[in-house]
């Protein structure tokens, strides 16, 4: 007697089996050709970049990530990431004023 639960797995099992078929022959060509370890598709080492590339590949990097005032940071906050902001910010600043007062407080009580 057939389940469906059953027949859920055998559909799934017929779906996986070849999606894992196939990952196993990527790797293995993968392996045969040398991709794996930084090489060419046929099997030659990569040209790898001169110090000039890297310098000018570093300066792409630099003046994409252009440094903003503080401010900007909230330019897209509406009203209500702001009042959030605020009331976490608060709640941070209680909560660093209370934790030494309880240890000041725990630490009269409990005398050892």
């Amino acid at each position: 007697m057939s389940t469906n639960h059953e027949h859920d797995l055998i559909a799934k099992h017929d779906i996986i089996v070849p999606i894992v078929e196939e990952a196993k022959e990527i790797t293995k060509e993968h392996i045969e050709t040398g991709l794996s370890n930084g090489c060419a598709e046929d099997g030659s080492k990569k040209d790898q970049p001169t110090d000039e590339e890297r310098k000018k590949e570093e300066k792409k990097v630099s003046v994409s990530a252009a440094q903003v005032p503080f401010l900007q940071l909230f330019r897209f906050a509406d009203k209500t990431d702001k009042l959030l902001i605020l009331a976490g910010s608060l709640c941070a600043i209680g909560m660093g004023i209370v934790l030494p007062l309880f240890s000041l407080i725990f630490g009269t009580v409990v005398v050892v």
